[in-house]
């Protein structure tokens, strides 16, 4: 397409790129078709502060390109040492290999919040993708998928 987006917006740039000289790259680069596997915590919300030692339901969504199923999404309590499988609410009934365009929502439950809460989620999809454990940069910041990750207040003191 000789659209605007297509061509000078939609694409990942080599670490190479940057403003003085990514005319250069636009045109070297195809557009992006499709997005990487990708989840979002949204409870808790920003500033919303947990009381420490009760139970608490972490919730969120996935979501991936080219069709692929989320198999499942992951949530760390401790920096991403160790991952504990979230569960995915409403799924599509039917095969898991059949192609999935929409995203899914899930939950976890702490079953008790700890002092310090630093709360991190990751998702799987169908082809083994997942989101890596740092951004990885380039000059126009798109499809930045890292492992989402919050830290929010307790009423024993802030996060770490």
């Amino acid at each position: 397409s000789q659209s605007f987006y297509q061509q000078r917006d939609y694409k990942i740039l080599p670490p190479a790129a940057g403003a003085a000289n990514c005319s250069e790259f636009w045109p070297r680069f195809p557009a992006l078709l499709e997005l990487s596997v990708q989840s979002a915590i949204c409870r808790p919300a920003p500033g919303e502060c947990l009381r420490v030692g009760r139970a608490y339901v972490v919730r969120g969504y996935a979501l991936s390109g080219g069709g692929r199923a989320v198999d499942r999404v992951e949530v760390s309590l401790d920096g991403g040492r160790t991952w504990a499988l979230a569960d995915i609410a409403a799924q599509p009934a039917g095969d898991w290999t059949a192609p999935r365009w929409a995203w899914v929502l899930w939950a976890f439950r702490i079953a008790r919040v700890p002092p310090r809460c630093s709360i991190a989620s990751r998702a799987w999809d169908a082809g083994g993708n997942t989101q890596p454990d740092a951004a990885v940069w380039n000059y126009r910041g798109v499809m930045n998928n890292a492992v989402f990750r919050v830290e929010p207040p307790t009423d024993a003191g802030p996060a770490l």
